[in-house]
């Protein structure tokens, strides 16, 4: 299992279980397994619907980040597929 994975269900145990906090909101950065395990979990469809729903967003830099990767790799890929076209 992920470290963030495993770091997150423990800490969330704490916060709900031990210290009976009530978490509304939940914000990270774009995992896979964390994205997973809130959506089944204590996403509006939920398997346990005992468990409280908890809405997911995901950090505005990680998903900023990841935009601009996109757009720059967009731009490299023209690039060069113009250079390579030009000396054909």
């Amino acid at each position: 299992m992920a470290m963030e994975l495993a770091g997150l269900k423990e800490c969330l145990h704490d916060v709900l279980n031990k210290l009976k906090l009530r978490v509304a909101t939940f914000i990270s950065d774009r995992h896979v397994q964390v994205r997973k395990y809130m959506r089944e979990t204590y996403g509006e469809n939920r398997h346990n619907q005992q468990a409280p729903q908890i809405k997911h967003y995901f950090d505005i830099w990680h998903v900023a980040k990841g935009e601009l990767y996109s757009l720059w790799l967009q731009s490299f890929l023209s690039i060069t597929w113009y250079s390579i076209t030009i000396l054909i």
